[in-house]
């Protein structure tokens, strides 16, 4: 079967949120002078490609390594084709063109705004001026489509960065257990989707985060089987 990488490499010039500090890798043994090559790596586990765990805004929340294997591949994968401008948020109207049965049995919706024309272009719009998820959605996606266990994007975050103010109620709509709810989401952000279209025939999803135990999120690398 072929296989697609969702993810960006991380480097030292890695994109991440403003927020954050870059990525630092140094060399500390060479082939040389030790025989063998290591390298020293700082990063902040939300940079580049990752997924965010209920722990990132919920107290008492599941982290990364709480999840199992098996909750990490999702076999009903659904692409949200939908292109945003600037500071523009996905809305309920967006999943319009979906077929309702393919949302009924979703579990991960995968939104491409097409947004990726920024990063290497014009990185300070693909940083600062980003389309997020409006919580309005998540909460109706949740209450109705209780398959679902993870939603992606291809920003640098489900929160609009000039929108800080809605970004805890965004982020709360994902995590948050309610008795109308499905299972709390996964949140997979910075998501490279350019190669997929409307015509990909996406047949599973399979998420690899770093496994570190008891931190609410980590850089991850995506795959599609397609």
């Amino acid at each position: 079967m072929p296989y697609e990488s969702l993810s960006y490499n991380l480097h030292q010039e890695s994109l991440v949120h403003p927020a954050l500090k870059k990525p630092e890798i140094r060399q500390k043994s060479y082939l040389n002078k030790e025989g063998y090559e290591t390298y020293l790596i700082t990063i902040e586990n939300h940079s580049s490609t990752h997924v965010d765990a209920p722990a990132h805004f919920l107290k008492g929340g599941k982290t990364i390594s709480d999840y199992q294997a098996e909750d990490m591949v999702f076999h009903h994968p659904v692409l949200v084709e939908s292109f945003k401008k600037c500071d523009e948020d996905l809305k309920i109207r967006d999943l319009k063109k979906i077929p309702l049965e393919s949302l009924e049995k979703a579990d991960i919706l995968l939104f491409k705004t097409a947004f990726h024309r920024y990063r290497k272009n014009n990185p300070e719009i693909y940083l600062k001026h980003n389309p997020g998820i409006s919580p309005e959605l998540i909460a109706y996606l949740r209450e109705n489509y209780q398959s679902l266990k993870a939603l992606g994007i291809d920003s640098v975050s489900i929160s609009g960065y000039q929108k800080p103010e809605i970004a805890h109620k965004t982020h709360m709509a994902a995590f948050i257990t309610k008795e109308e709810y499905g299972v709390p989401l996964l949140l997979i952000e910075d998501l490279n989707l350019k190669r997929l279209t409307y015509q990909s025939i996406i047949k599973r999803i399979i998420l690899s985060p770093w496994r570190i135990k008891g931190i609410d999120s980590a850089p991850c690398d995506v795959l599609a089987e397609l």
